[in-house]
Formats: structure tokens, sequence, C-alpha cells
């Protein structure tokens, strides 16, 4: 029997409203198991927790492949426990085996509806037309109405690089939690940051282009300027004045280009520009 209207037992019969329907509006998660199998025992009171803290966010859909052999083969389920994660009418995501709390609230988060969806959407339309108190207050709103979701953190951090508040996003990022300091994103935040603290120490962008001009040996001025390119969005133009530091002068900031190239390599991911400018940088290298 189900505990919750949002945790149903799945049937043949009842398929095609509980799973197939409901994931147009909701993710349903479909948990495959059976009375013999150990782990998922284990597995279910997690799931059914989840179920009950989302409170509806998402369906908890309990299958037993032996009462339902006919559906845990149209599913492909070689195994239990098995996860599959339904939204709107496809198979979104798969977890085999027993899970721990962490990886299934992680997946459920990139599906489900949050309160704080709103206010994350206007932070970043005001970010994105340059409105950056705005959009920094608009994120705080997001983080009060569900402190305990991380990636609003990390939006936090985003925003306060965006609007060169770099000391303050250092402090953000020093009291992240745990899942937080091992996002994907953490090593672009570095990177960021530590530009962002090269532009703390910089002068203005126009003085730094002028000392070039009169000097286009004033390596300082090269690399202060390589950050400002950074954060204003002009990779390139930073990648071609680092090159030109190692170039002169390799032990400069204890090899503070290269160090650059390699952190600006990290913000870029999979761009083409990284292979081409990896390629430049290993020819001064060697």
């Amino acid at each position: 029997m189900a505990d919750h209207e949002f945790i149903v037992n799945v049937t043949q019969e009842n398929f095609e409203e509980t799973v197939l329907i409901q994931s147009q509006s909701v993710p349903v998660l479909i948990d495959f198991w059976a009375e013999w199998c150990a782990p998922c025992k284990m597995l279910m009171p997690i799931v059914t927790t989840l179920a009950t803290e989302f409170a509806g966010q998402f369906v908890l859909a309990k299958l037993n492949i032996d009462e339902q052999p006919q559906l845990a083969k149209e599913f492909g389920v070689r195994s239990v426990p098995t996860l599959k994660l339904v939204y709107r009418g496809d198979i979104v995501e798969e977890l085999v085996g027993a899970q721990p709390d962490g990886v299934i609230r992680e997946m459920l988060s990139r599906y489900v509806a949050r309160k704080s969806d709103p206010f994350r959407a206007q932070a970043f339309d005001f970010s994105g037309k340059n409105l950056h108190d705005e959009a920094i207050a608009a994120i705080q709103q997001a983080i009060e109405v569900d402190p305990n979701y991380y990636p609003i953190q990390l939006d936090l951090v985003q925003l306060l690089i965006a609007a060169n508040r770099f000391q303050e996003a250092e402090k953000v990022v020093k009291n992240l939690p745990a899942p937080a300091q091992a996002d994907d994103s953490m090593p672009r935040i570095f990177a960021r940051l530590e530009f962002g603290r090269t532009v703390d120490e910089a002068p203005e962008i126009n003085i730094l282009e002028q000392q070039l001009i009169e000097n286009p040996d004033n390596l300082l001025a090269r690399y202060q300027l390589s950050a400002y390119q950074v954060l204003m969005g002009e990779p390139q133009l930073a990648m071609d004045n680092l090159l030109i530091i190692m170039q002169k002068d390799r032990k400069f900031k204890e090899d503070g280009a290269r160090k650059g190239l390699l952190a600006i390599f990290a913000l870029l991911g999979s761009d083409p520009l990284v292979s081409q400018y990896r390629g430049k940088m290993s020819r001064l290298l060697y």
C-alpha cells in the first residue's frame, strides 16, 4: 500500500496513470525492488524519506519485479535495486544498486521544481542586464527560502564575482558546505577568484592600456590587463597577452603567465581555443 499520494505501487494496470501521465508534470522515480533483495531493503527507506521530504515535488513509484515481471522486462531491469527517473514520458536518469541519500538527492535536484527557482531565475536575469546589486539581492532571497540547497550558494559566488566583489566571494567560498567544495564548478570559481585578486590590485583598465602603449615591455601591466580581459569575457586576448609574457620572461611572477593560461583553460573547458593555445604554450615550453 502507498504511504502517501506521492508514493505509489506500480502495476501493469495503473502504469500509464501513475508513471507516464504524472511524469508530464513532475518527475517519477521508479524503484525496482524485490522481497528477497537485501540492498533493496536498505534503499527503500532512503527513497521513501526523500519522497516524504519533497512532498509531491516528485512521485516515488515502487515496482516489485516479481509481481510485475513484464514491466521490469520492458524497462530492461537486470538487477535490483534499480532506480529510473522518468520525466515527461522519458527515462532521463538511472542508478543501479543501493545508493546513498546524497547521490539520489543530487539526481532529483536536476528535475524537481524548488521554491527558490523563481528567485534564481530573477537573479540571473538581473545579472544579464548588469544589475549586479539586484541580482545578489534576489539570490540571497533564494537562499532564505532554500537554505540547504548548496547550488544556490555557488550561484551567489558567481554573482559576486560578476559584480567584482571578490573579497565577499572568497568569504562565501570559505564557508561552503563539503558537497559544494567538491562541486565540479569549483576549479573554475577558484580560477576566476585568482584573476579577481589581480584586478583588485591593479589600476583601471584604461591606465594599463596606456602603460602598454608607452612601454610594451611592461609585463606587470600586461599581466593585470589579461586578468581584466578574462573577467570581461575576452579570454583569447588574455591568452595572447600571457603568451607574450611567457616569451619575454618565464620567471615573471613565478611562472605566472603559464599558470594564468592553465587557469583560463580550466574556465574554457572543451572550447576549441584550449587545444589551440595549449599547443602555443607547449611550443614555448620545449
